[in-house]
């Protein structure tokens, strides 16, 4: 195995086993050593964004309608439906992208992507030269956090980042919170500008 990250996460796994995601990976036996290889390695390909398969609720349109003033004549329905749907895909995409962006600068300052879900509740690792570990958990937004990975998170060391204020806030007009990621040293390589860069020259592959 000579894929250094996937050897950091998985020496953190056999320290960690309460971090281990599925059970069915417990313990750690060649074949579940096998699986999380594969689900790490799947994880680094983002892929796309790709249209949700859910059909789009027609009384959508009727509100559009009657409260905001959408015309129906002007725009199809079948129109609004496929930009409707474009918006839902590229939200969901924003995570996965935000997450290979941040590893094409933390890499260079000893963080690991924990790509595919392989560690439970954590997106990125750091083993500190003390042996200690550094665990990071990203979100797009302030309130895109579920409730499993809250619980995951409370009365552990495990750090949290998210990219954007879900509210506009009177202090600082700003919504994005770039300034507080927790490393100062990739801090500094870090920028909204820098995110929307990425995000271009990655449709342009």
């Amino acid at each position: 195995m000579n894929n250094r990250p996937f050897k950091v996460i998985l020496t953190f796994l056999k320290e960690n086993p309460a971090f281990i995601p599925k059970e069915k990976w417990s313990p750690l036996d060649d074949a579940a050593i096998k699986e999380i290889e594969a689900h790490y390695e799947n994880g680094k390909d983002i892929g796309i964004p790709s249209f949700p398969k859910t059909e789009t609720d027609p009384i959508i349109f009727e509100i559009l309608i009657s409260y905001f003033g959408y015309d129906s004549k002007r725009e199809s329905e079948e129109k609004y439906e496929k930009l409707h749907k474009a918006c839902m895909a590229s939200e969901n995409f924003i995570g996965k992208i935000l997450e290979q962006y941040l590893d094409s600068v933390l890499k260079n300052y000893g963080w690991v992507w924990c790509a595919g879900e392989t560690v439970k509740a954590i997106d990125f690792l750091k083993l500190e030269e003390d042996g200690t570990w550094r665990k990071l958990q990203i979100k797009n937004k302030s309130n895109t956090e579920n409730s499993s990975s809250s619980k995951v998170r409370e009365g552990t060391d495990i750090e949290k980042w998210f990219r954007m204020y879900s509210t506009k806030r009177k202090k600082n007009p700003s919504p994005f919170n770039w300034g507080n990621f927790p490393d100062e040293a990739a801090r500094k390589e870090l920028s909204e500008e820098n995110f929307r860069e990425y995000v271009r020259n990655y449709f342009l592959i």
